[in-house]
């Protein structure tokens, strides 16, 4: 670029005052820096005074804050925006044609048409051979051109712009082009995408399988522990898969022995469960539990961990029985009487001590 000198304006008089302040005031804050000799580049300051008095400057608005440290991560991202919008350029018919040329399965179409014969392509073809036609070397099926090999990718990477979905990604190319195994091609491409993948909805839970119930009481059963309590104690909550019945117990230690006797004292009155569903905390998952259950017979099922549905029984009772202890707690009576409905009676309540 040639440098550009341009004629000194002028300065009114009126204003030669508040311009030469206004300059000593940008020199003083290291905005503008004088010159004593002639200098390459000279472009004159229009100088237009504000109803308040002010002379305006540009460069009195210039930044003072240090600049920052180029960051990497952002300019790739800006590089990657950039080349998927050079990308995503619509395909020309010459480009189809050129394309098909080279492309060895749509050949063998043209050549069926040709002959009439169809049976040497494969069966996606073959299945809907009378609705191919040949248009200016460009396969079509029906109104929908038959996209070569070497160009699906792109048409794929056309349609994603905007990120749309599979749905809506597949509804589109649906209405212009076909080629086999369209849809898949569309899924992987979305689940390969980075910005879909981090704005996607969790992946749907596995359909629940269903378990044989159980024939009569008592033969399966599901545990868990709730707490600790205000006052330092926990509850042991049994379920009856059956009867849906509960049976709640507080103890003041939650260690596997103490697990295993309150159990005993439980099994002494209702029987041995055949079935015993617990989570997979420490009291449960000891090796001393594992041989009570087996010497007593009993098949013990662990839920999978951070999974608390496979365990949904118990754990609906524990909701139940915190909403007792806040009503409890709100109204100043005792959460006993509220978990199990009547006045506490020491014989009912296994307490440890």
């Amino acid at each position: 670029m040639t440098p550009c000198f341009q004629p000194l304006r002028r300065i009114p008089v009126p204003m030669q005052v508040a311009v030469n302040k206004k300059l000593e005031e940008l020199l003083r804050r290291d905005i503008i820096e004088a010159k004593k000799r002639p200098a390459t580049w000279v472009s004159p300051l229009v100088i237009a005074k504000k109803i308040n008095g002010n002379i305006p400057d540009v460069l009195s608005r210039l930044s003072t804050l240090p600049s920052k440290p180029f960051d990497e991560t952002e300019e790739l991202l800006v590089n990657e925006i950039a080349m998927n919008a050079a990308i995503a350029v619509a395909l020309k018919w010459q480009d189809f044609k050129n394309a098909s040329h080279g492309d060895k399965q749509i050949n063998d179409v043209f050549d069926a048409l040709e002959t009439g014969c169809a049976d040497q392509l494969p069966l996606v073809y073959r299945s809907s051979f009378s609705e191919f036609c040949r248009v200016d070397d460009v396969l079509l099926r029906g109104d929908r051109i038959v996209v070569p090999e070497k160009l699906q990718y792109q048409v794929v990477q056309i349609a994603h712009e905007g990120h749309p979905g599979n749905r809506i990604m597949k509804a589109h190319l649906r209405t212009h082009v076909w080629w086999s195994k369209m849809d898949n091609q569309v899924e992987n491409f979305v689940k390969a995408c980075r910005g879909c993948t981090l704005v996607s909805a969790p992946n749907p839970p596995e359909p629940l399988v269903r378990k044989e119930l159980p024939t009569q009481p008592w033969q399966q059963i599901a545990i868990d522990f709730l707490g600790p309590l205000p006052e330092g104690e926990s509850l042991l909550v049994i379920i009856d898969y059956y009867s849906r019945y509960p049976e709640v117990i507080e103890v003041n230690s939650i260690t596997t022995t103490s697990t295993i006797k309150k159990l005993l004292t439980v099994f002494s009155r209702y029987g041995v469960p055949e079935m015993l569903r617990a989570d997979n905390g420490s009291q449960f998952n000891s090796d001393e539990f594992e041989r009570f259950c087996t010497e007593y017979g009993i098949n013990l099922e662990r839920t999978i961990p951070y999974w608390s549905q496979m365990n949904g029984e118990v754990e609906r009772q524990n909701r139940s029985i915190l909403k007792r202890l806040r009503i409890a707690q709100e109204l100043g009576k005792d959460w006993r009487i509220s978990v199990h409905g009547r006045k506490k009676q020491q014989k009912k309540f296994d307490v440890d001590r």
